[in-house]
């Protein structure tokens, strides 16, 4: 993966596939439990199993509290294309569909990154708490000169995030 042009593009759909497979088989697991093992409602609870469990709803909203927190602060520091990357990988459809599944896509990041609208605006101003005039004046600042290089910097500089890795990894 070292010295590869398209790097964060193999890391994002490798984390994306694994994660995949894993819920797939630990939810199987847990319906094969639940079927052979289950004599009444008692028995469903163990003091040690195959070792995973799914995660817990709060810590799943604290995850979502603690990247929307990440967004904002990217943007409040200007760093308005880092913000916006961030912000279309969780709330936007930058992934394509193959017959190996969803996986995040380059090409549709950098054309929806170019059609940034007043729609995106007003819905980027309402969940981060952002005025929508500053928003509009970021958005400018992105051009497609140089636009694929920067994509790179930014989703590599996310990868080497310790902050953003830990949160993910104590999630997951």
């Amino acid at each position: 993966m070292y010295n590869k042009d398209n790097a964060p593009e193999i890391a994002i759909n490798t984390c994306l596939k694994c994660a995949k497979v894993n819920l797939y088989v630990f939810s199987q697991r847990d319906k094969r439990k639940a079927n052979t093992t289950a004599l009444s409602l008692d028995m469903l609870e163990e003091n040690s199993s195959d070792g995973y469990y799914l995660p817990d709803s709060k810590q799943a909203r604290l995850l979502d509290t603690t990247l929307y927190d990440l967004i904002q602060t990217y943007f409040l520091r200007k760093q308005y294309l880092t913000a916006f990357i961030l912000d279309l990988i969780l709330n936007d459809n930058v992934f394509s569909i193959s017959k190996n599944g969803a996986e995040f896509s380059i090409k549709k990041l950098k054309q929806r990154l170019m059609s940034l609208d007043k729609d995106y605006c007003k819905g980027f101003a309402i969940t981060y708490g952002i005025s929508c005039s500053s928003i509009e004046n970021a958005i400018k600042y992105i051009q497609p000169n140089g636009l694929d290089r920067n994509i790179d910097r930014v989703l590599t500089t996310l990868k080497h995030n310790k902050e953003l890795y830990g949160w993910l990894h104590n999630a997951y």
